[in-house]
């Protein structure tokens, strides 16, 4: 996507701040809002992605779970497909492996 991810719904990912994922499921925001992602400006050495990119390389299974159940399922299912500045999809195995130990 060209537009980069709202600053607040990043930081949210990464630190697993679930009562503002709920606070903003229940919003009117765009279901567009929840696709965007964290696209890295210095280079592909940091890893961007998703709200589950984020979530998934910083532990935060709360938060991942929340999204899961909060969320509509196509927009869940095109997150979990969608790639990151390393070609990753959150479910990669060798992409959570990697970030994870």
């Amino acid at each position: 996507m060209d537009s980069p991810m709202d600053e607040r719904l990043k930081n949210a990912a990464i630190q697993g701040d679930v009562a503002f994922l709920r606070e903003v499921i229940t919003s009117q925001k765009p279901l567009e809002y929840f696709k965007l992602q964290y696209i890295p400006r210095y280079g592909a050495k940091e890893v961007g992605g998703n709200i589950f990119h984020l979530a998934a390389l910083n532990g935060r299974a709360e938060f991942i779970r929340e999204a899961l159940e909060g969320l509509p399922f196509l927009v869940v299912h095109g997150l979990l497909k969608q790639r990151n500045n390393q070609e990753k999809t959150p479910l990669d195995g060798d992409f959570l492996l990697k970030h994870n130990e």
